[in-house]
């Protein structure tokens, strides 16, 4: 496999992909949790409801780290580490964006107004180290 080059690598992150977050509960054991995520300005941005586990574990623990695999030929992936933090203040404008990005517009500020109706919370990843790759 071979490093994405940057336009592979921006056209790669504007797909659909589920992303796997892992964050480490407060025994130490790592919680992988399917998310969708969105990338802008070199941070990766996900959503959430306040009070899940993985909320809970990046607020004690922000190290995190994220995986986004394709499934089919040719295989390719985006594998980081980084530091999580909740964004403040919460702008909706998140939430809606990574709906219609997933859902597309109609169904996507569907979702997105249900989700608002609840305690969401906008974290971003702030990356510390990446790979790459492509190929196969």
């Amino acid at each position: 496999m071979t490093r994405m080059n940057e336009s592979q690598f921006q056209m790669y992150l504007q797909e659909t992909h589920i992303a796997h977050l892992v964050t480490i509960d407060q025994k130490g054991y790592p919680l992988i949790t399917p998310i969708w995520y969105l990338y802008k300005n070199k941070e990766f941005y996900i959503m959430s409801m306040m009070d899940s586990h993985k909320i809970r574990n990046l607020i004690s623990n922000p190290n995190v780290a994220l995986s986004i695999a394709n499934e089919e030929r040719p295989y390719k992936y985006i594998a980081l580490q980084g530091d999580a933090e909740l964004v403040e203040p919460f702008d909706p404008e998140w939430v809606k964006a990574m709906c219609i990005h997933y859902e597309g517009l109609d169904e996507g500020m569907k979702f997105a107004e249900d989700c608002l109706k609840s305690d969401m919370v906008i974290v971003k990843i702030t990356v510390r180290s990446m790979v790459q790759r492509s190929g196969i």
